[in-house]
């Protein structure tokens, strides 16, 4: 996408919230930002304090009023793209990170016309039966990629969330010898299976990955010789690829993401197909 001198890129982004997502935005404004662009967040769902603590290291300008025009650009996750209608004329990006995420979103809208019909019109969303061709269209994985082109969507541009150079710099001085017989897990991904597996191996030292710092899940990761992942993988995910980066072991489902050999580059024996769960 062309950007012009006095171009202003916007970057919806949902106020307050700490998750991969909005982790991802504010990354990007922060990279726009030091390529010299006037990168700006704007919050929707916008409390006193739109800005989580995580992200003020970011130090990026936010705003709540964007300037219509055709040298701006406005960019929206795939999460709320009912924001992308409410302006004529600035160019518009759907930077597409989750594929259940915007399928959940589109249910939501759905349920609310559900519980009372006529009390307003159905919001506008992005829907491949009516692709509008004024919208770019940014995939952050390769299964991201595969969906949108199987929807119609002929051109579009990868995009990938990058991770920090302080986690990198760290990760390159983990001493593999003293690597301990831990397996982290997230409790959020997959724990069915996860339980399953720590009833077969009770005394294994099993390490959930909850209520955690950034710098403490890289210090256990840095310890542990096994990560493993059942989730859904609905796109590139974050945890994965940090634990590789530590040197951990890394076994995962075949679901999503993990399926290709792109996202989730490991070999093909640590993948595993779980139709019982």
């Amino acid at each position: 996408m062309k950007l012009y001198p006095d171009s202003k890129v916007y970057i919806f982004c949902p106020a307050n919230i700490q998750t991969g997502g909005p982790e991802s935005l504010h990354q990007l404004a922060s990279v726009l930002i030091s390529l010299g662009v006037q990168a700006y967040m704007l919050y929707y769902d916008s409390k006193e304090e739109p800005v989580h603590d995580a992200y003020k290291k970011y130090h990026v300008p936010y705003t709540s009023k964007l300037e219509d025009n055709q040298q701006n650009v406005l960019i929206s996750p795939e999460t709320n793209t009912t924001h992308l209608y409410a302006f004529k004329k600035v160019r518009r990006v759907i930077w597409w990170m989750s594929i259940d995420n915007y399928l959940q979103n589109i249910s939501l809208v759905i349920d609310e016309c559900l519980q009372a019909p006529l009390s307003k019109p159905i919001r506008k969303y992005f829907t491949f039966q009516n692709t509008d061709k004024k919208i770019e269209h940014w995939g952050q994985s390769e299964y991201v990629c595969q969906f949108l082109k199987l929807n119609g969507v002929a051109n579009v541009k990868t995009v990938e969330t990058h991770m920090s150079q302080i986690f990198l710099s760290r990760a390159s001085q983990i001493d593999l010898s003293m690597k301990k017989n831990i397996v982290a897990f997230n409790p959020n991904k997959g724990f069915k299976i996860t339980q399953y597996l720590m009833k077969f191996a009770p005394n294994m030292d099993w390490r959930p990955i909850q209520n955690m710092t950034p710098a403490q899940v890289q210090e256990l990761l840095a310890q542990a010789k096994v990560y493993i992942d059942f989730g859904e993988f609905p796109g590139r995910e974050r945890l994965p690829r940090e634990a590789i980066l530590s040197g951990c072991v890394v076994i995962t489902g075949k679901r999503g993401a993990a399926a290709n050999d792109i996202d989730i580059n490991i070999p093909d024996e640590f993948k595993f197909i779980l139709e019982k769960f």
